[in-house]
């Protein structure tokens, strides 16, 4: 009897590790999909922007400080609603809204370019970029803090590790989605390109 009780906690325990596995495979994969999203929103945008008020650092300025003005806020927002509710269920709402957004914005862009082009060009892109870029990059950065705080509960010795390896993992996603977005946006119509990346 002794020998079957063992042999089921085992098997048990072994299942148990197997689905941990896979939920973190998951969690990672979705980590790389945001850290794509990310970049490619931001070029995206910042195409859509260059025909209208050009291509100047000054622009450029706007496009980039506007994301890391989002990135900041979502991080922190996300890292403290994660500790509320919960690490992965905030990833998972947070990527889906992030998702939607994106999707959004081949929609509003002509809406808003049409209500921005005859501003100062400072002043245009400057509104068109927070519109465009600054809602979807709120909720997309928000998952990697909440991935971090939901992968490593029960395991505050290895809170680090997680956190190196979320972050990696995020970085090289947001490469992939910097080289798609160069080459992939180039030929491919604005709007099936940020359905297709809310698809993902």
């Amino acid at each position: 009897m002794m020998i079957t009780v063992t042999e089921s906690a085992k098997m048990s325990a072994k299942a148990s590790s197997q689905i941990q596995r896979g939920q973190r495979a998951i969690a990672l994969m979705l980590a790389a999909v945001a850290g794509a999203a990310v970049m490619v929103v931001e070029l995206g945008v910042a195409r859509i922007l260059t025909p209208v008020f050009g291509g100047s650092i000054a622009v450029w300025a706007l496009v980039i400080a506007t994301t890391m003005l989002a990135l900041a806020a979502g991080y922190m927002f996300g890292g403290r609603r994660a500790d509320l509710k919960g690490g992965i269920h905030v990833a998972q709402r947070a990527a889906i809204f992030g998702a939607l957004l994106c999707a959004s914005i081949p929609l509003v862009r002509r809406p808003l370019i049409e209500l921005t082009i005859d501003l100062s060009t400072l002043t245009g892109a400057a509104i068109s970029a927070v519109v465009h870029i600054a809602p979807s990059l709120f909720f997309l950065s928000q998952v990697s803090p909440a991935l971090i705080r939901g992968l490593s509960s029960g395991e505050a010795g290895h809170v680090g590790g997680t956190a190196g390896g979320v972050y990696a993992v995020s970085t090289m996603g947001s490469l992939v989605g910097t080289l798609a977005a160069v080459w992939v946006l180039l030929y491919t119509p604005l709007g099936v390109a940020f359905i297709g990346t809310c698809l993902l």
